[in-house]
C-alpha cells in the first residue's frame, strides 16, 4: 500500500521541486510531519509513503505548523 502527499505552492524555479522523497515504513506520524515540514522548507515537490502507519492529516498539521494547505490526503 502506498500513500501520497503532494506539496503545493513551490517556487517556480526550484530544482528540488522535481524530486520525490520516498519514506519506507514510517512508524510514527510525527516522523511524517517532520518530513513534510523539511520538504516545505526546502521546496521539495513530492512525498511517497510506503506502508505508513495510520496517520491523521490534522495531527500532521499540528506538528508541522503552517502545512495545512499543502498536505493533501
Amino acid at each position: 500500500m502506498e500513500s501520497r502527499i503532494a506539496i503545493a505552492n513551490l517556487p517556480p524555479m526550484s530544482l528540488l521541486g522535481h524530486l520525490t522523497v520516498v519514506f519506507l515504513y514510517p512508524q510514527d506520524p510525527v516522523n511524517i510531519a517532520a518530513t513534510v515540514r523539511a520538504m516545505k522548507n526546502m521546496g521539495v515537490g513530492d512525498l511517497r509513503l510506503v506502508k505508513p502507519c495510520p496517520y491523521d492529516p490534522f495531527r500532521i498539521e499540528g506538528v508541522a505548523h503552517d502545512t495545512r494547505e499543502i498536505v493533501e490526503r
